[in-house]
């Protein structure tokens, strides 16, 4: 099994990638791959996340920005909250033997990849996701945002047996705002995200998108909030 490092390194060699996530996708496994193709991306390499039938209207927006064209064909493939290639969705089953990187925090991880990293400890694959991509580049609210919808999705809102210290410092991360963003309000954005109501901070991103118009607002109506039923046991 790979270190943080190790696996950082190996994704640093890394270019035309694609990203697998699993059948039934919750919001662990499509914020993990879609925090990880933002970095990618901020990399500079060229970077995709395979199309998955089972997305939601929850989690099809984290998604969507990053979906391989028809036509794209990877050099290096990589796997993100999958345990076992049992649970590829049926177009991914040609990559069985494929995949060169499998990230997962599964204990029943099978380690099918050409080269693994677990952590059985952590409560969500964001976390470790995470600290991979803190190795790669700084962290900026395209890469941030999936990576919350990760971990506040697969522990239930924070609520699971399994979450640590460690959990919810890993979230801190994601909601801290980084160098890229503003702390301008910028009204006309009109974007959907708002931080816990808690957090009165503003998130813009150069681009203007992400932001937070309205940072007094509780974040209730807000789509990581919606993401976080549940869609699948995984």
């Amino acid at each position: 099994m790979l270190t943080v490092s190790e696996a950082a390194a190996l994704l640093r060699s890394f270019d035309r990638v694609l990203i697998l996530t699993h059948i039934r996708p919750d919001g662990d496994t499509v914020g993990c791959a879609a925090g990880l193709c933002a970095a990618l991306r901020t990399m500079g390499k060229t970077a995709y996340l395979l199309p998955n039938p089972g997305l939601t209207e929850n989690t099809a927006p984290y998604f969507t920005p990053y979906s391989a064209p028809a036509d794209f064909v990877p050099e290096k493939v990589v796997s993100t909250d999958i345990a076992t290639v049992g649970l590829f969705p049926d177009n991914a089953k040609s990559y069985a033997d494929k995949v060169d990187l499998a990230i997962d925090h599964h204990p029943s991880f099978e380690g099918f990849g050409k080269a693994n990293i677990v952590r059985p400890e952590a409560a969500a694959c964001g976390e470790l996701i995470l600290d991979i991509v803190r190795e790669l580049t700084p962290l900026t609210p395209e890469i941030a945002l999936p990576l919350y919808v990760a971990i506040s999705t697969d522990t239930g809102g924070f609520i699971y047996s399994n979450v640590t210290a460690a959990t919810h410092r890993a979230a801190a991360l994601t909601t801290a705002p980084s160098t890229s963003c503003s702390s301008r309000r910028n009204p006309a954005c009109g974007c959907s995200w708002r931080p816990p109501c808690w957090q009165r901070q503003n998130f813009m991103t150069a681009t203007g998108q992400r932001c937070c118009p309205s940072p007094g607002r509780c974040w209730k109506n807000s789509t990581p909030r919606r993401a976080m039923r549940r869609t699948s046991p995984l």
